[in-house]
């Protein structure tokens, strides 16, 4: 099982609010896994990260970069190059499913190596529909199923942004679990509650936030890609409440599918992994709020990794807790290695299992990030300022009727200016290095993770040494792994085929 949660940042996991866990039933859970201190994504954005998360591959290798890839670019994913552990565990007879609500829409646009898909579609179609449901304020209870025991009448419904807990989703997941408990299965649960604009339930809701606060946040959070502005203090608290609602709701679900495991006897015979597809900014700093636009500070590709083997695997260990840093495309070598399949290929990533019991790597290790789509170019945000500019996200889509009416974006300029546009860091255990062009250069970032963890001071100037080999580093990276040319200081990712 891979269990996870939308925007899960790492440092919610076991955070205390007025001395109580905002995660209970996951630091149980810790007592008996491995956890990963220093994990990172590839993208902080949903669908090139799971891509990663699932192939092993980097997406400048298997171009889905963003959130729209052309056809040409989603073929990729899934075929004899780029197979996912799905389609791995499929060859050893395993049953593959997958469940989620309105975030896990990016699986029913590519193949995941899921045999059975249930999760939310999202096209130009679909979009329509949930739009004119959405004024249906007085008959939504009903056509929802939260009132007199109404019925899915509408499943469009399903991808609604504010129903992301996993209450809607747990009686598919057991039944699906009871039909196939005595066969092998490889089940990835993936919930939408902690993706902005934050939909903890009733009563979670109420867990951590003020109920004498009645501002524009009291229930939900959306993001404005164009807006810079930042709320009062009293907003953010509730903001960051609501945020650690939702993580508690998604504890809640984590608790339920363990106990359910437990109930059957499956629980000690699986291998379950609790991780994120990308972190959130929440206002530290100048970061602002949301996910994909910059690579500063620990909060946007920082997510947990935390794995519990079998109860025969590993029965002592001297440490259970890496501090090392790890990355998200570590994630498939080590389930290769665990269930002894050959892959007949080199991934980027390393498997984590010759590490387990241990603290940190022998040798040094660095990993790689990159940011998503900018999906405005209006606005003052500090990365607005750092870019290169591309239209926004209204002006480039296409909606592409023989795609099921998907939106993507299909022109080879685009796809180009948007590669090219790309921020890209290397994070070792000390440093985080960011590469970022502009039209009137490359500027280097530098910062000391330990005692600059919001990387407000570029220590880059009075560091080159540092600053030029992992600037080598990820140079080489680029060359071997995306076909780039570097020419002057410019990443040159290769040209989009025009056929």
């Amino acid at each position: 099982l891979i269990i996870s949660a939308d925007s899960l940042r790492a440092d919610r996991i076991s955070a205390k609010i007025n001395g109580e866990s905002i995660t209970p039933n996951i630091d149980k859970f810790k007592e008996e896994a491995f956890v990963f201190e220093d994990h990172h994504v590839t993208v902080p954005r949903t669908f090139p990260s799971w891509a990663d998360l699932l192939s092993g591959e980097y997406s400048m290798s298997h171009k889905i970069r963003d959130m729209f890839p052309a056809p040409e670019e989603k073929k990729n994913l899934g075929s004899a190059e780029f197979p996912t552990i799905g389609h791995y565990l499929q060859k050893k007879k395993y049953k593959t499913a997958v469940y989620s609500n309105f975030a896990g829409d990016i699986f029913t646009r590519a193949d995941f190596g899921f045999e059975e898909v249930h999760t939310p579609n999202f096209n130009a179609k679909i979009l329509v529909i949930q739009k004119n449901l959405e004024f249906q304020v007085f008959l939504l209870p009903i056509l929802t199923g939260s009132f007199l025991r109404g019925g899915d009448y509408f499943e469009e419904i399903n991808g609604f942004s504010n129903l992301g807990d996993g209450d809607r989703l747990l009686p598919d997941i057991y039944s699906f679990i009871r039909k196939e408990k005595s066969n092998p299965f490889f089940l990835n649960i993936f919930l939408s509650v902690t993706h902005f604009p934050y939909s903890p339930p009733y009563p979670e809701y109420k867990k951590f936030t003020d109920p004498k606060y009645y501002g524009k946040y009291k229930y939900f959070k959306f993001v404005d890609p164009t807006s810079d502005s930042k709320p009062n203090e009293k907003d953010i608290e509730q903001i960051k409440a609501i945020f650690d609602s939702s993580v508690y709701s998604f504890d809640e679900s984590f608790g339920k599918i363990v106990r359910y495991l437990k109930k059957h006897s499956l629980y000690e015979k699986t291998l379950i992994i609790i991780t994120g597809d990308h972190g959130e900014s929440l206002y530290e700093d100048i970061h602002g709020h949301g996910h994909g636009e910059h690579l500063r500070g620990p909060f946007i590709t920082q997510v947990p990794l935390i794995i519990k083997f079998p109860h025969t695997f590993f029965k002592e260990r001297e440490s259970h807790v890496f501090k090392g840093v790890t990355s998200s495309i570590d994630i498939v070598p080590t389930l290769l290695e665990f269930y002894q399949i050959e892959a007949n290929k080199k991934f980027p990533g390393q498997s984590l299992i010759p590490i387990l019991g241990k603290q940190d790597w022998v040798d040094e290790r660095s990993v790689y990030s990159e940011t998503g789509i900018w999906f405005s170019d209006i606005g003052e945000h500090f990365f607005q300022s750092q870019r290169i500019m591309y239209p926004s996200i209204l002006k480039m889509h296409q909606i592409v009727p023989e795609e099921d009416y998907q939106i993507m974006i299909t022109d080879p300029f685009y796809r180009e200016t948007i590669a090219f546009a790309k921020h890209r860091s290397i994070v070792n255990s000390r440093y985080k290095f960011i590469y970022i062009p502009t039209r009137d250069g490359v500027i280097y970032e530098l910062y000391d993770r330990i005692s600059d963890p919001l990387n407000q001071t570029n220590i880059a100037e009075s560091n080159p040494y540092v600053v030029e080999k992992m600037k080598a580093e990820l140079y080489r990276l680029a060359e071997e792994k995306e076909g780039a040319n570097i020419i002057g200081d410019y990443i040159i990712p290769p040209a989009v085929n025009k056929e």
